[in-house]
């Protein structure tokens, strides 16, 4: 199978090898994923309360709620316009691939003659 490798190779690579350091590499990816996710999670939950407990009256912490609830609503109206523009991209670029595949000549026969005009 691998006769393209190095005899040095040949002799030490085995076929389960590659199945298992591709096991070990998903297993590792999925588990910084999740790892990255939990710290982001709760790193911004633990900086909020922080940033929440430092302000010294509840006016400027309701202030401060009502302007990250903006934050948020407007955060989410956004990724809506992105969705939409993606779909409209989507639905072009399928226009144009339908479009595309009915001006292609049906058949490679051609006159003979000049192919370059002078």
């Amino acid at each position: 199978m691998f006769d393209f490798l190095p005899p040095v190779w040949n002799g030490t690579l085995r076929e389960h090898y590659l199945l298992l350091f591709s096991a070990a590499g998903g297993i590792a990816l999925v588990a910084g994923i999740v790892g990255a996710w939990l710290g982001a999670r709760f790193g911004t939950r633990r900086v909020v309360k922080e940033m929440l407990a430092e302000l010294p009256s509840s006016g400027q912490q309701d202030f401060a709620i009502q302007q990250l609830y903006r934050v948020s609503q407007a955060v989410d109206v956004m990724s809506v316009e992105l969705e939409r523009l993606a779909e409209g991209q989507r639905y072009a670029a399928k226009l144009l691939a339908d479009r595309a595949g009915d001006r292609v000549p049906k058949s490679t026969d051609r006159a003979p003659g000049v192919v370059t005009p002078h």
